[in-house]
């Protein structure tokens, strides 16, 4: 929110006559520019004085690297989508303006079991750079083994007579 520094105005007798300061601006503070706003006054004998204050909107918020989780679980022998791991949220800039380095990406090996380490750091189009984010990936295999029943189920089956189990498959 723009606060309004303040002015002083008074006429050739030392009289405060601010009630009287006509201020007019094209100031947007949802978008980065210089803008000005303008103060005029007159006097009681219309005699004028006018000023001209420049404000800048400017951006030095960090964008914010938020971890989807950590440890980031990866299913083994799969690929990986490095940028998918973070979020990446900005004050201003759409994320398609914003520049997500990331460092150890390359050792991630994602046919073999083990834990890795990834580091993020972001950089808006102004040059804000975030907080940097380390992320472990943890490449393991997550997927269940299958069962397969054969027959029917339920299975209806006669009391008194004795059971024998189908033929089971393990699909693994």
């Amino acid at each position: 929110k723009f606060i309004e520094p303040g002015f002083t105005a008074r006429d050739n007798q030392g009289n405060l006559i601010n009630n009287q300061v006509i201020r007019t601006t094209n100031l947007d503070t949802a978008i980065l520019g210089t803008y000005s706003m303008n103060y005029s006054v007159t006097d009681a004998f219309g005699l004028t004085a006018s000023k001209q204050r420049a404000i800048i909107v400017g951006d030095s918020t960090r964008p914010v690297i938020t971890s989807k989780s950590n440890p980031y679980v990866h299913q083994v022998g799969t690929a990986l989508d490095i940028n998918s791991i973070v979020d990446v949220t900005d004050n201003y800039w759409p994320r398609s303006f914003i520049t997500l380095d990331v460092q150890g990406a390359l050792s991630v090996d994602v046919n073999k079991v083990g834990s890795y380490f990834v580091s993020f750091v972001a950089r808006d189009n102004v040059g804000n750079v975030s907080n940097q984010v380390n992320v472990r990936i943890d490449v393991r295999d997550t997927r269940p083994p299958s069962l397969v029943l054969n027959g029917t189920n339920p299975m209806n089956w006669e009391v008194k007579t004795p059971f024998v189990a189908p033929c089971y498959r393990d699909w693994e």
